[in-house]
């Protein structure tokens, strides 16, 4: 069933867990993602970014989530992750999405908000969830972190975001980034506390492949809401295709076995250290 961010959030902010984002990438990737929610009864949202919707075409991407998510009886919120433009978030809307990301991040602070509040003004109208981001959330297109951004979000101007957006959900930067780190992160733990206390949205980290359970579990008690994970499920897929070719195995469907079992697994294991096992109402 096909939900809102703020559907799913509500009830993970009020009982103290936080709720899986698994960026999809392909059918096989989707399917995993949701076989996996299903298993465990966890609400689950499932998103893809501008690259991968050029990539697989906005239409055939949105019918191809929409139909699978039709077959789920838990709670499914389809997401535009990263959106870069109000005409995508628009195009999303059109095409079915329950919530949209505008990263107005390397914006100017004020332009920021001014773009944000626009697709939120666009969204809200027709009861769709927005998610803004604040700070430079780092990593790269070949998916090696080099290292540690200095832009942090800084808490005070999180709240004036939150205030004159009225956006749903926010990413702030803490000290995760995307893609696979190359050194340890380091995690302003104080920053976030901050940030949670001047604001009411919904907290969303983002960078979440590769961080340690004891980690993730301190920002939920903080109060994080959503956690990304893509970086992850790539590896598995890959890792998988690799392996089968490796052992000589080249039949499409056998290998798409594999992966739907081996991306199922990486999921179930989020889900169950995010505490959103058995959550689905």
């Amino acid at each position: 069933m096909l939900y809102t961010m703020n559907d799913v959030l509500k009830e993970a902010k009020s009982k103290g867990y936080a709720v899986g984002a698994f960026n999809f990438h392909n059918q096989d990737v989707l399917e995993a993602i949701l076989n996996a929610a299903e298993e465990l009864n966890s609400p689950v949202i499932v998103q893809t970014t501008p690259p991968y919707i050029q990539n697989l075409g906005l239409e055939v991407c949105s019918v191809m989530a929409k139909e699978l998510i039709k077959r789920c009886k838990i709670p499914v919120v389809l997401h535009l992750d990263h959106g870069n433009s109000f005409d995508l978030a628009q195009k999303c809307l059109v095409n079915g999405f329950s919530s949209i990301m505008f990263d107005g991040s390397k914006l100017p602070l004020k332009d920021n908000i001014k773009y944000t509040k626009q697709v939120c003004d666009a969204c809200h109208a027709l009861g769709v969830s927005v998610e803004g981001e604040l700070g430079a959330i780092g990593g790269v297109e070949d998916n090696m972190v080099e290292g540690q951004s200095n832009n942090l979000i800084i808490p005070e101007e999180a709240q004036i975001f939150v205030e004159e957006t009225d956006v749903d959900v926010l990413a702030p930067a803490i000290g995760t980034a995307h893609g696979i780190y190359k050194e340890e992160p380091i995690l302003d733990f104080a920053r976030l506390k901050k940030v949670r206390s001047l604001t009411t949205c919904y907290l969303a980290l983002h960078g979440g492949s590769g961080l340690t359970e004891e980690q993730y579990r301190e920002m939920i008690i903080i109060g994080i809401n959503k956690i990304n994970v893509g970086t992850e499920l790539k590896l598995g897929w890959a890792n998988t295709v690799k392996k089968a070719i490796e052992a000589g195995i080249t039949e499409p469907m056998k290998i798409r076995s594999q992966c739907l079992i081996d991306v199922r697994e990486i999921v179930k294991n989020k889900i169950r250290i995010f505490g959103s096992e058995n959550r689905a109402q």
